[in-house]
């Protein structure tokens, strides 16, 4: 039995001597990269390649900053943004997006999309409702497929405001129909209510939100 158990004693320290070899040149957990709040569009609506980078609050958004994280992601820069966000636009590919994403400076990083203006307006006064509806009643929504950009509205009525907001510079007196005194101004409302049915932004009634109106 001594030979054998001096063969243990001298192998018992060899195994041990390897495992310690082992477990030294091993990490003591496996390192995971940092990931960050990466946001994709929708498939059918997604701009290939264009992100959107919004940064942290500690963090202001200037062309050294967006330049040199693009540089770093090997991205090309687009835009820097100060008012609308705090942030850029670049173009990268989704890959090289994520890894900016990870970045401590960054909040999150979101795929670029296209947009569309609603073609149904909800809650729609009776005065669109019934432009684009026959028959009663009412559903209490206006459908339109264009903004009517090119189109110019002459309303003969008891004349026009033409300072009011909604009309955004686009209202004009053609002539005066009353002869109040008041040369196409609108001193009782009427005509000013009919004018922006017709033509007001979408933000307030769009039934032809980028046309004209005229008093005459």
């Amino acid at each position: 039995m001594r030979p054998l158990t001096r063969r243990l004693s001298a192998l018992i320290p060899a195994v041990l001597l390897t495992a310690g070899i082992q477990f030294a040149g091993s990490p003591a957990h496996s390192a995971t990269p940092p990931s960050g709040d990466l946001r994709l569009a929708a498939a059918e609506t997604a701009i290939p390649d264009s992100w959107i980078v919004v940064f942290k609050g500690g963090t202001k958004s200037t062309e050294a900053v967006a330049g040199e994280l693009t540089r770093r992601g090997n991205g090309r820069l687009s835009h820097v943004y100060r008012t609308a966000l705090n942030g850029f636009s670049a173009q990268m590919t989704q890959a090289q997006a994520k890894r900016l994403a990870a970045d401590p400076r960054v909040a999150y990083v979101e795929q670029d999309s296209q947009v569309a203006v609603t073609a149904t307006q909800s809650g729609a006064t009776w005065g669109i409702d019934r432009i684009d509806q026959r028959n009663l009643p009412l559903s209490g929504t206006y459908t339109y497929n264009t903004t009517a950009s090119n189109v110019h509205v002459y309303v003969i009525d008891t004349g026009l405001r033409t300072s009011h907001g909604e009309f955004g510079g686009r209202a004009t007196i053609g002539t005066d129909t009353v002869g109040d005194g008041q040369n196409g101004n609108d001193c009782n409302g009427h005509g000013t209510h009919v004018a922006g049915t017709a033509a007001a932004p979408p933000t307030a009634s769009p039934r032809a939100p980028r046309s004209s109106a005229y008093e005459s």
